[in-house]
């Protein structure tokens, strides 16, 4: 896996809040998971990030905010990676 990804999830989970960072390639596949980030996901938040874009093509790249009273999941798509950061409501 790419150093600069690597570097960018260790940067992540050392915000305030993150629990997690999951980051998948376009197939899906996992490239690496921290804190509670599930790998098994990878290919189900993939999936869910290339159908968002289908709801306004042309529009950009969607981010999907998953929320719940403890925490949120950020999908975000971009350069054929999908980022989701895991995040405790503060």
């Amino acid at each position: 896996m790419d150093k600069e990804v690597q570097k960018c999830v260790e940067e992540l989970m050392t915000s305030p809040g993150v629990v997690g960072v999951l980051c998948a390639d376009r197939q899906g596949m996992c490239l690496t998971s921290q804190g509670v980030a599930n790998s098994n996901y990878s290919g189900s938040l993939t999936s869910l990030s290339h159908l968002a874009t289908t709801l306004e093509p042309g529009k950009g790249d969607p981010v999907i905010l998953f929320e719940n009273h403890e925490s949120q999941c950020l999908i975000h798509q971009n350069m054929g990676m999908t980022l989701a950061v895991y995040k405790t409501n503060t």
